[in-house]
């Protein structure tokens, strides 16, 4: 770590590609529609920990998200049959 007087630090550079990336995290995640009965804290505590796992290992959140795909092209299917 090199201090911040001198010269740009490693904190300065770290922190300056952690808030983009926190960012797009953020606005990236389109989760599902919340119970009616799920509080404000219980909607931002799973929308956390989704970026959080998003962040560290995104190709679970991506395999969610084909399944998802997956589920309700198959739905549809089953829908236009009726």
């Amino acid at each position: 770590w090199v201090p911040e007087p001198i010269m740009r630090g490693a904190a300065s550079i770290f922190q300056s590609c952690l808030l983009p990336i926190f960012a797009c995290v953020y606005t990236a995640l389109h989760l599902n529609i919340p119970r009616r009965e799920a509080t404000a804290s219980e909607i931002a505590f799973n929308k956390i920990s989704w970026m959080g796992c998003t962040f560290f290992s995104p190709e679970i959140v991506l395999y969610y998200a084909f399944a998802q795909w997956r589920k309700a092209k198959k739905l549809m299917a089953d829908l236009r049959l009726l």
